[in-house]
């Protein structure tokens, strides 16, 4: 990144910065929960996949399953 930069949302801040290394030539790759707005953010510059996956972080075991998460590519 060029220079400080200020987002009102962090996410945001991150996307900015993968289109900032991708336009420096980097090959980028993500990871995110898959939900409508994270989705909307990056699929209009991003190759975006879905995968399920195990979730074992969960605070209390009844919240541990399958969930659904995004794969981010600038590829």
């Amino acid at each position: 990144v060029t220079g400080v930069q200020t987002c009102a949302l962090p996410i945001v801040c991150l996307r900015d910065c993968l289109l900032e290394a991708e336009k420096r030539g980097a090959h980028v790759l993500a990871t995110n929960a898959d939900t409508p707005p994270i989705r909307k953010l990056y699929e209009e510059h991003f190759s975006v996949q879905n995968v399920t996956r195990a979730s074992v972080i969960a605070a209390g075991p009844d919240r541990r399953g399958i969930t659904s998460e995004l794969i981010i590519t600038s590829w």
